[in-house]
């Protein structure tokens, strides 16, 4: 705690320093400040910023109107007041980039990784708005609207794969990102969920890596959570069907609370009330919740 204290204290002090318009140019100084203030990094690789950089802002009628983001101060109040702007180094490609490589990402992410357009991150680096855009300028007020999340309910799990790595917590950060994408608007739903699986996947590798009591539960573990993501996607069908394929006689002890949750939702949301009445009393007050925000949601 006097460790955390003292950090949040030099921040405060950094910030109350330099000029509003100035960004952070540490990555590891931003995050810190990041999660003090429960807020994504919005960053842009430094030398964009040499030259012109022509935004889009949404006027009062939803026009858009375009300025330049390396001169701007009233661009800057505005991504100050949602995100913690960061001028990231060309000295750390190199970094983020064996980062994304092993979650072996989709080209689009590294893609979003080398252009020089607006990236959303987390704490840890991962990118959260890697949806294509057709448009070769980004939005500011369409990068608020969508991307400006408060990360309080995610913080712990953020902090604690931060610190130390490893198949528990990457798997928890994982699990958050999939509960916290069930309450998301439909359209940012996705990308909070392609967030998740990173950690997810980092999770199944250190059960490669790290010879972990109990391995094939773990395994049937991510293999429910699957499920679980093609749930919150409004994939039912496909949920069902990868459900079916999984024996219940052969469901852990470990993996049962997550398999009775699976079940209750897609029998719910089949419209099966009959066998979804069967095993609601296997499922804990939380995922009823859970249950009902998808369901919500989905609809």
């Amino acid at each position: 705690m006097k460790k955390f204290a003292l950090h949040f204290t030099i921040l405060m002090s950094f910030v109350n320093t330099v000029h509003s318009q100035e960004w952070f140019t540490s990555f590891e100084v931003a995050k810190r400040f990041a999660t003090v203030k429960n807020k994504m990094l919005f960053v842009i690789w430094e030398d964009s910023l040499n030259d012109v950089y022509p935004i889009a802002v949404n006027n009062d009628k939803g026009k858009e109107v375009f300025l330049d983001l390396s001169e701007n101060n009233e661009i800057d109040t505005l991504i100050w007041e949602h995100f913690i702007p960061v001028l990231l180094s060309e000295s750390e490609y190199e970094k983020f980039y064996k980062k994304a490589k092993q979650h072996e990402p989709i080209l689009s992410y590294i893609n979003k990784l080398n252009n020089e357009s607006i990236k959303i991150m987390d704490i840890n680096g991962h990118i959260l708005n890697t949806k294509n855009v057709y448009k070769e300028y980004d939005n500011l007020s369409a990068i608020v609207e969508k991307y400006a999340l408060n990360s309080s309910f995610l913080k712990q799990d953020l902090l604690n794969y931060s610190k130390q790595p490893s198949f528990t917590t990457a798997f928890n950060l994982g699990m958050q990102y999939l509960d916290y994408a069930i309450v998301m608007k439909k359209a940012i739903r996705p990308e909070v969920v392609n967030l998740g699986t990173i950690y997810l996947k980092r999770a199944k590798q250190f059960i490669a890596t790290n010879k972990l009591e109990k391995e094939q539960n773990y395994i049937q573990l991510l293999e429910l959570t699957t499920i679980k993501t093609d749930l919150v996607l409004d994939k039912v069908r496909k949920a069902n069907r990868a459900l079916k394929k999984i024996d219940e006689v052969s469901v852990a002890d470990l993996n049962q609370s997550v398999y009775n949750f699976l079940k209750y939702t897609i029998f719910k949301s089949l419209n099966d009330d009959k066998n979804a009445a069967l095993c609601i009393d296997k499922v804990t007050a939380s995922d009823l919740k859970k249950a009902d925000f998808i369901l919500k949601n989905n609809n």
